[in-house]
């Protein structure tokens, strides 16, 4: 006969279980001889990870969940690896260097929940928003699912309150290039730019001729919850669907896109060309003084 002592031991022997690390896929294969690692398929490889990111994802959100601002640093710590585990604790408690160092520690799909959990928290605005800009500009889709409504995530972006910059007008024109949806999934969309190329160059390589399209919309300046350039994208974030409208056509959208591809790749070549004149130059430094 069960009795509810036992039961109640179960219980907490598998929230014991659940709160202790997963081991990340890299550490689960550093446990295989060359011979079980040269058997695997790299099919087999990535399914692994697909499936440990969207255990470790859910693990973290239902670790969080009904937990005090408090103590969601200490949950979140025991569930990541101590080095990221570290980082974490020291930025909700208002360290900024740790805050911009954190994403790089942590798995992608640990990112989302962990911004969540800074704003359930409400750590320092500066941190959070340090920590949100990183998150989403290598893992918006892992916000976005740990957010789970527009409404929780516009409450994220508020609180983070990224600046504006000065140089852009009252009213915004803005792009999306979307395909393989309808134009009313498209228009309710996160990220915009301010770069019709960049929209274009989206559209034509998310889906085969014919099923693509650019989407435009003339928005206020208040209305955007983050304006981001770090890869040339003039990316903005609009929390709020703007009403847009179909803009251009395929011909003027693939012409569009192979001029955003030719600046892409000038700038590649400029930014490996500087790497090879600095890699240069400290040899030359290193050839003149043999002791620096």
């Amino acid at each position: 006969m069960v009795t509810q002592p036992m039961m109640q031991k179960e219980q907490a022997d598998k929230l014991a279980f659940d709160m202790e690390r997963l081991p990340s896929p890299d550490e689960h294969l550093n446990s295989f001889s060359p011979d079980e690692l040269a058997a695997l398929d790299w099919r087999e490889i990535l399914e692994m990870r697909k499936d440990w990111a969207g255990r470790q994802s859910n693990r973290l959100l239902m670790a969080v969940h009904g937990q005090s601002p408090g103590s969601m640093a200490h949950v979140l710590s025991g569930l990541v690896t101590p080095s990221a585990g570290e980082n974490l604790r020291n930025a909700f408690a208002g360290n900024l260097e740790a805050a911009e160092v954190l994403l790089s520690l942590l798995e992608t799909c640990e990112s989302g929940v962990v911004a969540y959990a800074m704003w359930k928290a409400k750590v320092p605005s500066d941190v959070f928003l340090a920590y949100l800009g990183d998150a989403w500009a290598h893992a918006h889709r892992y916000v976005i699912m740990a957010a789970r409504t527009r409404r929780r995530l516009a409450a994220m972006f508020r609180y983070a309150d990224f600046p504006k910059p000065p140089c852009l007008p009252d009213s915004v024109r803005v792009w999306r290039g979307a395909s393989h949806m309808t134009k009313k999934r498209a228009q309710a969309g996160y990220s915009w730019t301010t770069d019709r190329d960049v929209a274009c160059w989206f559209a034509c390589n998310g889906g085969p001729p014919g099923r693509v399209f650019v989407l435009a919309a003339d928005v206020p300046k208040q209305d955007i919850s983050l304006f981001f350039d770090g890869r040339y994208e003039s990316e903005v974030v609009l929390l709020k669907p703007p009403e847009s409208w179909i803009d251009g056509n395929l011909a003027d959208w693939e012409a569009a896109s192979e001029r955003h591809m030719r600046e892409k790749e000038k700038r590649h070549r400029t930014a490996n060309a500087l790497t090879d004149e600095g890699r240069q130059a400290r040899s030359a430094t290193d050839r003149a003084d043999p002791t620096a």
